[in-house]
């Protein structure tokens, strides 16, 4: 579930009423007021990501770590196929297998998705953190490792 939600999620963001106010043409999260569906591959070598928290924490934006429709039913489709019965002729094979099918998609709307949803949050933010920090110590041309106290 991390592999697919570090690969093929999308971030969305919007205004809330608040940022609809506040946040103008010359706004400096004015760039991303109306982010829809943008990779996040496509976010981890700029700061926009930290912006974009920062956003959130001003209860400016609303932002929504989702995985395209497609690709949640297909891993929902393959997890269902892994654990249902090949015995199609009798009808307690069937129910059974409806009723695993339901499992399968109540686990990934309670608790999988959620709870991947957190954790490529965080994944984002360590990413663009140390992405940055990487770009400030080349910038700086290693001066910082130069001198010895």
């Amino acid at each position: 579930m991390r592999k697919k939600f570090r690969d093929e999620a999308l971030i969305s963001v919007e205004p809330t009423e608040r940022g609809l106010n506040k946040i103008d043409d010359h706004h400096p999260y004015y760039n991303f007021k109306y982010l829809y569906r943008k990779p996040i591959k496509q976010i981890l070598d700029s700061s926009q990501y930290l912006q974009i928290l920062t956003a959130e924490a001003e209860h400016l934006v609303t932002v929504s770590i989702f995985l395209p429709p497609a690709v949640r039913d297909t891993f929902e489709k393959g997890l269902t196929d892994a654990i249902s019965s090949d015995d199609f002729r009798n009808v307690a094979s069937r129910d059974w297998n409806m009723e695993r099918s339901r499992v399968v998609s109540e686990v990934l709307e309670q608790h999988l998705i959620p709870v991947a949803t957190k954790w490529t949050r965080e994944y984002l933010r360590e990413e663009v953190e140390d992405y940055l920090a990487y770009k400030c110590g080349k910038s700086s041309g290693g001066c910082v490792y130069r001198y010895t106290f």
